[in-house]
C-alpha cells in the first residue's frame, strides 16, 4: 500500500487527480487543531474491495479509512493526500486528492498552577459559607466577596499563606439574601465562585 501511495504522490502533489473516471475522491473536511489534523474524504465509484487511505506527507505510516486523524511532531508545510482505489483492480478504479497545510508548533512553558482547587459551599447557605482552597506553593492570597453590582462586601483574607489546603469561613449574618461572588487571587491566578445566601 505504501508503494501505491508513493506512486500517486509523485503524480499529484497539491491537486485533485482522478486516475480513472470510474472512481472519484475529494477531501470533504479538514480541520487543524494545534498539531493534530482531522480529515474526512468522500469517495465514489464501483470497487470490488474499496480502500480509503491517507498520506500525511511527513514520512509517517499512512492511515486507512474515510476519516482519520494525525498528529505532527515537527513544524512544517505538509501535503496531505486522500487516496481511493479498488484493491483488486487499481487499473479500473483509483483516485487521489491532495491539499497543503502548514503546522506551527509552539513551545510554551506554562507556570505551575498556583491555585489547584477552590470551592465555596454550601450554596445556597443561610449564615456561613465555607471557602476551601489549595495552593501549590507559598503565596500572597486575597479573598474578597462582591455583590451582583460589583461592590466589594468584605475581604476575608489578605496576606501570605503557606502551600497546602486552607479553609476560610464567611460569616454573612450582616448581608441580605442574594447572589454573591467570592474572588480569590494568588499571584497572577484568579478564581471566582458564585454563592447564594438565603
Amino acid at each position: 500500500m505504501k508503494k501505491f501511495y508513493a506512486f500517486l504522490l509523485t503524480l499529484a502533489t497539491g491537486a485533485t487527480l482522478q486516475l480513472n473516471a470510474q472512481c472519484t475522491v475529494t477531501i470533504s473536511s479538514l480541520t487543524v487543531t494545534g498539531a493534530t489534523v482531522n480529515a474526512t474524504m468522500t469517495s465514489t465509484g464501483t470497487a470490488t474491495i474499496p480502500v480509503n487511505g491517507w498520506d500525511w506527507g511527513d514520512q509517517s505510516t499512512p492511515s486507512t479509512g474515510a476519516s482519520a486523524s494525525h498528529t505532527y511532531t515537527a513544524s512544517g508545510t505538509y501535503t496531505i493526500c486522500a487516496a481511493y482505489f479498488d484493491l483488486l483492480d487499481t487499473a479500473s478504479c483509483q483516485a487521489l486528492a491532495c491539499t497543503t497545510i502548514t503546522i506551527t508548533l509552539v513551545s510554551v512553558n506554562e507556570p505551575a498552577q498556583l491555585i489547584t482547587g477552590m470551592n465555596a459551599f454550601p450554596s445556597p447557605f443561610v449564615n456561613e459559607a465555607n471557602i476551601k482552597y489549595t495552593l501549590s506553593q507559598n503565596s500572597e492570597v486575597e479573598i474578597e466577596v462582591f455583590d451582583v453590582t460589583g461592590k466589594r462586601v468584605t475581604t476575608l483574607q489578605n496576606g501570605p499563606m503557606a502551600a497546602g489546603t486552607h479553609n476560610v469561613i464567611w460569616e454573612a449574618t450582616e448581608v441580605n439574601a442574594g447572589v454573591y461572588f467570592i474572588r480569590m487571587k494568588a499571584g497572577d491566578a484568579v478564581i471566582t465562585r458564585r454563592v447564594i445566601k438565603q
